[in-house]
């Protein structure tokens, strides 16, 4: 999870703590200060029920932290939670959120989960190559081992006319084609878009400097944050720079949010950087905020089953594909829409 939303829930969850804290202390105090107070069964009751009292609200504050694998079973997870800082006053409380925050900032456990005999789906390479038509052609042509230079090179070129993110993959590997001349075409077409988007985003970083209006602000970080995630989904940088673009499309986009907050696609942007970390409770928080501002639903349910994959709440998973409708669907998503449909 990561450093923001964990900052998020704290915050959101330090105000609820504060009536359970001083209620605590409360009862704390009156234990140390009158334990001659203790031997009356009518004080002691009070006291107690002061306590509980406490408990019951400290656990909204607590369940906030809880990271969503752990809210399977909200009321049994809030009893034991009740449970536990009536048991311990104050310092149950302080140790539970700090166990929480401790838990939200740790890798997720592997589950030993049973193996069951099932059937491997036929999905398409993803995003590797155009898959009808005029693109399925050239990419025939171009892994022809048999086909003449001449007509892959000629294949190639064609290919110019093609949306990068959608052939770049390919491009890579002509990257270690035997022919030379493909090699280096293959390169300088992934060079030549690498710098055409690198430039825009020289041409736009210098006007954040200027003294600019809250909205011609919001149009340059928008601007910055979709030049820099067309390198990540052009798959047109790797390593180290591919990190470094991710992380600008998502700082850029962020910024463009404070400046707009309901700005719909930018919020799916974000959601989807976050799912390119592998942050399924990030990805969602931006999700349901593009919703919230109006995204089409039905645009993001490939992405909204992601998630639920990742979090590996497959049933969850079949129910969202099956609200996609197949024919609408892009043709790298029919199989795998068929597969959770149970068809082949």
């Amino acid at each position: 999870m990561s450093n923001l939303l964990i900052g998020q829930r704290v915050l959101k969850a330090v105000p609820r703590l504060v009536p359970s804290v001083l209620l605590q202390s409360y009862v704390m105090l009156r234990l140390l200060t009158e334990p001659s107070q203790a031997a009356s069964t009518g004080w002691m009751v009070l006291m107690l029920a002061l306590q509980a009292l406490a408990a019951f609200l400290a656990v909204p504050a607590a369940m906030t932290l809880l990271p969503r694998r752990f809210k399977q079973r909200p009321y049994l997870t809030g009893l034991f939670l009740w449970c536990y800082l009536f048991a311990v006053p104050v310092g149950g409380l302080l140790l539970t959120c700090g166990v929480m925050a401790l838990a939200a900032m740790l890798p997720k456990a592997l589950e030993d989960l049973p193996i069951i005999l099932t059937y491997p789906p036929q999905f398409l390479a993803p995003q590797a190559t155009a898959t009808v038509g005029r693109g399925a052609h050239l990419k025939s042509v171009l892994q022809s081992s048999a086909a003449a230079a001449s007509f892959r090179m000629n294949a190639l070129m064609a290919m110019q006319s093609m949306p990068m993110r959608t052939v770049s993959p390919l491009l890579r590997t002509m990257l270690d084609d035997p022919f030379e001349d493909i090699r280096l075409l293959a390169f300088w077409m992934l060079d030549r878009q690498e710098k055409t988007l690198t430039k825009k985003i020289l041409d736009q970083l210098p006007r954040l400097k200027l003294t600019l209006s809250k909205t011609e602000r919001y149009r340059v970080h928008k601007e910055l944050a979709l030049l820099y995630n067309e390198l990540v989904y052009s798959y047109l940088v790797q390593g180290d720079v591919y990190r470094h673009a991710a992380r600008e499309a998502e700082r850029y986009a962020a910024e463009a949010l404070t400046l707009m907050p309901t700005d719909a696609a930018l919020w799916r942007l974000r959601g989807r950087l976050a799912l390119d970390r592998g942050d399924t409770e990030q990805a969602m928080a931006m999700l349901d905020q593009a919703m919230l501002h109006g995204f089409d639903r039905q645009r993001l349910l490939p992405y909204l089953a992601e998630v639920a994959y990742l979090d590996k709440d497959y049933q969850q998973v079949k129910v969202l594909l099956a609200a996609q409708p197949l024919a609408s669907a892009l043709p790298i998503l029919q199989p795998i829409i068929k597969y959770w449909g149970g068809t082949r």
